[in-house]
């Protein structure tokens, strides 16, 4: 027979993390690690003389060319490509460690952040019909239909 230490249930006190929010949180904190890392390679490869001047010459003339744009701009272009990444890939990192704990303010912008990459995945289908879009579409409606649900939003308190 066990002993009633008179402690409360876990499961009373505070709700089981549902698995998806696992699985949402940890594959979307991996991404985010990648797209901080990338942005931070970035930015070292254009601001150092990490890779060669004839190869950041090539890299940019190809950019330049593929955009129709000048190198300078293509340089600066990349450059703001590498402080996007690695702030988002920042903030990604925050918002998905948040969500893992269960901490209430990362739902709204787990919420906010997957409503606007529906959004903008959506304006990609009407301008290029992708499968990867058709894909990042339905992922991202999944996501946001499952915040909503009963047990997800009893994890984060809301």
């Amino acid at each position: 027979m066990e002993k009633d230490n008179g402690n409360m249930s876990d499961d009373i006190s505070s709700p089981k993390r549902p698995l998806l929010v696992t699985i949402i949180g940890g594959l979307g904190g991996f991404l985010a690690t990648i797209m901080f890392i990338l942005g931070i390679i970035t930015l070292v490869a254009t601001m150092t003389n990490l890779i060669s001047p004839a190869d950041l010459q090539a890299w940019m003339e190809e950019i330049a060319k593929q955009f129709q744009i000048s190198i300078s701009d293509a340089l600066n272009m990349t450059k703001a490509e590498g402080i996007i990444f690695t702030v988002f890939g920042l903030l990604g990192m925050i918002v998905n460690a948040g969500l893992m704990k269960g901490w209430r303010i990362m739902w709204y912008l787990g919420v906010i952040f997957n409503v606007i990459g529906l959004i903008g995945t959506a304006a990609m289908l009407v301008m290029a019909f992708t499968i990867a879009d058709v894909i990042a579409l339905i992922i991202f409606v999944v996501i946001v239909y499952y915040l909503f649900r009963p047990n997800v939003k009893a994890f984060f308190k809301i």
